[in-house]
């Protein structure tokens, strides 16, 4: 059975949907959010980099806090490798480079 690609750490599966739509034209108009969590138009691309697990069964403050500082953390170590991505590379357009 072939290995499929597993990234390295969360900040490694958020930037690589990063650099896939940056790397996309804008649609003309707009469009439907995909199975994928991504929507676009004229202008503009979002997408849905991270969700937080459903809290129907049990909302106890250990399980919400949890979820919250993992999110957190995952979102903090994007920002630090966006910050020192773009603090350094030039405007032109292309793939995110990598520290």
């Amino acid at each position: 059975m072939p290995t499929q690609y597993q990234p390295a750490s969360p900040t490694d599966d958020l930037l690589s949907i990063i650099d896939r739509l940056s790397s996309l034209s804008f649609p003309e108009s707009e469009v439907k959010p995909s199975t994928r969590g991504e929507w676009g138009g004229p202008g503009y691309h979002l997408a849905v980099l991270r969700e937080s697990q459903d809290f129907w069964d049990d909302r106890s403050e250990d399980i919400v806090e949890a979820a919250e500082r993992e999110m957190e953390a995952d979102f903090a170590s994007l920002a630090g490798a966006l910050t020192g991505c773009w603090s350094l590379r030039d405007r032109r357009p292309g793939p995110v480079p990598r520290p």
